[in-house]
């Protein structure tokens, strides 16, 4: 089990942040360059970077919660499940994934311009 001081949150946070962006742009790079003649590892950058991003998500609404409980260090159940992670970026952005995810017309590299701006803060 993993424990994170809740002081040590914020730079958490901010790593995963950092970390989404790094991977939606090199996934666009790699896109916008025609690297590879596959799309299975833009999807799996995709996914990843969903999943980092998630995760910033999950950390700061407990953070949340445990400022509220004065807890200074919490237990994140959540932190190898990967659906969680997922769930938590779909909750939070629930209409523009649904877009993206209805329609079979939305590249990667769209999906990917869509979401890069809103991975700055969750």
């Amino acid at each position: 089990m993993i424990n994170i001081s809740v002081s040590h949150i914020d730079a958490g946070i901010k790593l995963c942040l950092d970390n989404t962006e790094n991977i939606l742009q090199s996934n666009l790079y790699i896109l916008e360059h025609n690297m590879f003649h596959t799309r299975n590892l833009e999807l799996v950058l995709y996914y990843y970077a969903l999943e980092e991003y998630g995760k910033a998500i999950k950390l700061k609404q407990d953070k949340d919660i445990a400022i509220q409980k004065k807890r200074k260090i919490i237990t994140p159940g959540w932190w190898y499940k990967h659906d969680s992670k997922i769930l938590a970026v779909r909750e939070k952005h629930s209409n523009k994934l649904d877009i993206l995810n209805k329609g079979i017309y939305f590249s990667i590299k769209e999906k990917l311009k869509l979401l890069l701006p809103n991975t700055k803060t969750c």
